[in-house]
């Protein structure tokens, strides 16, 4: 409910990584090694950076904070709830499903439907 998505890593703990961009809280995530995709209740896709990783090592300094990371795209099409979001096997489609009853599939490259 506190509208970001957290990652961490077994040798990062207690620190992670925050994801903060949507307005509402995250229904569903996916990974592909093209990238980071959400969705949630604000009825956007929010697209991160692919290199998520790289962020890692920055996770075994000491800090009292998280490391917060912007996302780098916004895909909008749907009129309610983002309920589910899917990568194609090779990471080149996106499928997104909403409570407004619709499928949208998003080419990952110009990132439109």
């Amino acid at each position: 409910s506190d509208r970001t998505l957290k990652i961490w890593t077994p040798s990062s703990l207690p620190f992670c990584m925050s994801l903060e961009g949507h307005r509402a809280p995250v229904i569903s995530a996916t990974w592909t090694n093209k990238g980071l995709a959400s969705v949630s209740e604000d009825m956007a896709i929010l697209l991160w950076p692919h290199d998520v990783k790289k962020y890692e090592r920055s996770l075994r300094k000491p800090k009292s904070h998280p490391i917060i990371i912007q996302p780098t795209g916004t895909l909008s099409g749907h009129t309610a709830q983002v309920s589910s979001i899917s990568f194609s096997s090779d990471g080149m489609t996106m499928v997104t499903a909403s409570h407004d009853k619709s499928l949208i599939v998003w080419d990952t490259l110009t990132k439109k439907a």
